[in-house]
This record gives C-alpha cells, sequence and structure tokens, in this order.
C-alpha cells in the first residue's frame, strides 16, 4: 500500500491538473490518480507474473495500457449512495 501511496504522490508532482488538497486516505483512494495507479501496479504485478514484457509485441502493450485506463474509470466511486440521495429516506 505504501508504494501506491507513493507512486500517486509521485504521479500528482507531474500531472497538469492534481487534486489541490487531500485530507484524509479516504478522500486520497477516491482520485483518479490513486486509482491509476492501483490498476498500473495490478498490472505490472501480472506482468511480471507471465516472465516481463520483454517480448512482447508493441500493440499488445498499447492495448493493455488502455485497458489499465479503462479499468481507473471502472473503479469510480459512486456520488452518493442511493439512500443518502436528495428525497429518498
Amino acid at each position: 500500500m505504501k508504494f501506491i501511496v507513493e507512486l500517486t504522490f509521485s504521479k500528482m508532482g507531474t500531472h497538469p491538473s492534481p487534486p489541490s488538497r487531500i485530507r484524509s486516505m479516504e478522500e486520497l483512494q477516491n482520485t483518479f490518480l490513486f486509482r491509476h495507479s492501483v490498476s498500473t501496479f495490478v498490472w505490472a504485478l501480472d506482468w511480471i507474473a507471465r516472465g516481463g514484457a520483454d517480448n512482447v509485441r508493441a500493440d499488445r502493450m498499447r492495448n493493455d495500457v488502455i485497458d489499465v485506463i479503462f479499468a481507473t474509470y471502472a473503479a469510480a466511486p459512486t456520488a452518493a449512495p442511493i439512500r443518502r440521495m436528495k428525497g429518498i429516506s
């Protein structure tokens, strides 16, 4: 977990519009950059388990990078639980 948090803050340092302030770990976990760090980390572990990426075609690698971005967006938290939405008790 520590590595993923460090990776996230490293990405924030180079991102053109990073979050202005992170007040808690829960808030950090809801950022795109944190979710992308988790997805990238899992993707890297998968490649390591397969023996590395030395002999992988460029189109396969490019496709995997796109898949990581889709996974990042798919992991997005919902705006509000249904029970908390206005007008629903």
